[in-house]
């Protein structure tokens, strides 16, 4: 099961003790105006998209698909961030 973006909120704020605002603004960081975990989504469901067999067909299930990895990928980046 893929993290909540509550986890992931959850998380940076406990391995950081940043204040509700500050863990906001580090999720809002533009590489992209939009905000990291828009971005991923977008990409995640650029890549599936191109795909013709991917085999979804229903757009409420592919955005709900493409947020869930950003949700992980969010995870993960945290994760990565703190073992180096």
């Amino acid at each position: 099961m893929s993290p909540s973006i509550q986890d992931v909120i959850a998380l940076i704020r406990d391995r950081y003790g940043l204040s509700m605002a500050e863990t906001l603004k580090i999720l809002k960081t533009p590489l992209h105006p939009q905000g990291l975990r828009d971005q991923f989504a977008g990409q995640a469901l650029a890549g599936v998209t191109s795909n013709p067999e991917s085999g979804c067909n229903s757009t409420s299930d592919l955005a709900h698909w493409a947020y869930r990895c950003a949700d992980a990928m969010l995870k993960e980046r945290i994760k990565n961030e703190t073992h180096q």
